[in-house]
């Protein structure tokens, strides 16, 4: 408990920037996903959703990488040991709310598969809508991706797991970024502009 305490301490700025930055993700997908559905057009539709993905990948970057570069100035002044593999974790706990609503909608799918329970199903159903807003820069992509499935039981297993891995892409974002900033290359546009 203690260490998830330090933990929090040490990195809740840079987990709160990530999660304003998805707030901020989340709405441009939803402006850029919105009108393209009713377009109905497929290449209209993959350009949004590739859009939308790099859109959140470089507001990862940002958050990441300015804290690889804060915690390189705090190794090289021996203020904390060496750390360039730590952005993984850190992207693992601001991405800790995904994986637990993607295994709970995972077992609340099962739950509802076998025990056929209504109650099960509004669970699978509420975690569902959650998972797909929150993960929205990922939503047509793995919409796109279920389609593809001909089963409609096996659609609904495989897009909890689909949301999950897309939790882990964005935590291997996340590191990426940070070993950078850590190592001071691929510098960022926002923290050049604040060095000049």
């Amino acid at each position: 408990m203690n260490f998830l305490k330090n933990f929090l301490k040490d990195n809740g700025k840079t987990i709160r920037k990530i999660y304003i930055y998805q707030f901020g993700a989340i709405v441009f997908a939803l402006m850029m996903v919105l009108p393209t559905v009713r377009i109905d057009n497929a290449a209209v539709d993959a350009l949004s959703c590739i859009i939308t993905v790099l859109f959140y990948f470089y507001l990862l970057y940002l958050a990441a990488w300015e804290r690889g570069a804060s915690d390189r100035i705090r190794v090289d002044g021996k203020r904390i040991a060496p750390r360039e593999h730590y952005g993984f974790k850190l992207g693992i706990a601001a991405m800790s709310p995904i994986v637990i609503l993607c295994v709970l909608w995972f077992i609340a799918r099962l739950m509802s598969q076998f025990f056929g329970a209504a109650v099960f199903k509004n669970i699978n159903d509420f975690i569902a809508h959650v998972v797909m807003l929150i993960q929205a820069p990922f939503l047509q992509i793995v919409n796109h991706s279920v389609a593809l499935i001909p089963s409609e039981d096996a659609r609904s297993f495989v897009s909890p797991v689909l949301f999950l891995a897309s939790a882990f892409i964005v935590a291997a974002v996340t590191w990426l970024s940070y070993y950078f900033g850590y190592h001071g290359k691929f510098m960022s546009v926002a923290y050049k502009n604040t060095k000049t």
